[in-house]
């Protein structure tokens, strides 16, 4: 490898590159912590983040910006950060099992996808939050 960068205790189970900066990446994992992180001082994280009462399950620096970042959790959670405060922004619980998936869009600013082990995935502005209701789920497969 060109770099072993030891970002983590525990299980990986997510990483993101900021797509602002070439030496920052963000973790998350088994130990409910997501960490920011920048490669060319990897002896301990810029920034930890605590609030997901499980493992961390996805992670995305916001494309839009550097100073944001969401994780996606087995407490069934999706969160928004602030990374020049260092604090949480929003929390989600619009999922009714573990929240598995998310990604932020790059055409449309806030756009947010989630998805989870409750078979549905839920597209919103995470400004505004989850639309009220049940989310979307995919048709069931003709058996």
């Amino acid at each position: 490898p060109v770099q072993t960068v030891p970002v983590q205790s525990g299980e990986l189970l997510a990483m993101d590159w900021c797509k602002h900066s070439d030496d920052r990446i963000v973790t998350g994992g088994v130990d409910r912590a997501v960490k920011v992180w920048d490669r060319r001082s990897a002896a301990k994280p810029l920034m930890q983040l605590s609030g997901h009462t499980l493992a961390v399950t996805k992670v995305r620096f916001h494309p839009h910006t550097d100073t944001q970042l969401v994780s996606s959790s087995y407490d069934t959670t999706v969160m928004v950060w602030d990374l020049q405060r260092g604090h949480l922004v929003r929390c989600y619980q619009h999922h009714q099992e573990f929240a598995l998936g998310l990604d932020l869009n790059l055409f449309h600013e806030n756009l947010l996808a989630t998805t989870s082990w409750d078979k549905s995935t839920c597209v919103f502005d995470w400004v505004r939050g989850p639309p009220a209701g049940n989310p979307w789920r995919p048709p069931q497969a003709a058996l």
